[in-house]
């Protein structure tokens, strides 16, 4: 994680609340594709804290996938805003919503 971007996120999770994934595994490694992870997700309606991937089940849950970068949006921040939700819906039936932050 960023050392600029992280407490941007983690201040953005205080404000809206919800349990936050810096790295939410997506894919899992096959013998064709490396594993891939959705960074920065913000399951709603949960409890208010950080917590690591293995702690938090996400099938069928909310969430928001949080994308920053210090600097211009540029075409490799939208990218991963795309793919964040396109790997998210391709396994559940639940919201989601991206969100996209330059500073």
């Amino acid at each position: 994680m960023s050392q600029h971007e992280t407490p941007l996120i983690r201040a953005y999770r205080k404000q809206v609340g919800g349990t936050l994934i810096e790295e939410l595994p997506a894919v899992q490694r096959t013998h064709r594709t490396g594993p891939r992870c959705i960074g920065n997700v913000i399951f709603a309606g949960e409890e208010t804290t950080i917590a690591s991937a293995s702690e938090v089940s996400p099938t069928g849950k909310d969430i928001a996938c949080i994308q920053t970068n210090m600097g211009t949006l540029g075409v490799y921040l939208i990218g991963q805003a795309v793919f964040s939700s396109s790997f998210w819906k391709r396994g559940s039936s639940s919201e989601t919503c991206v969100k996209l932050a330059c500073v």
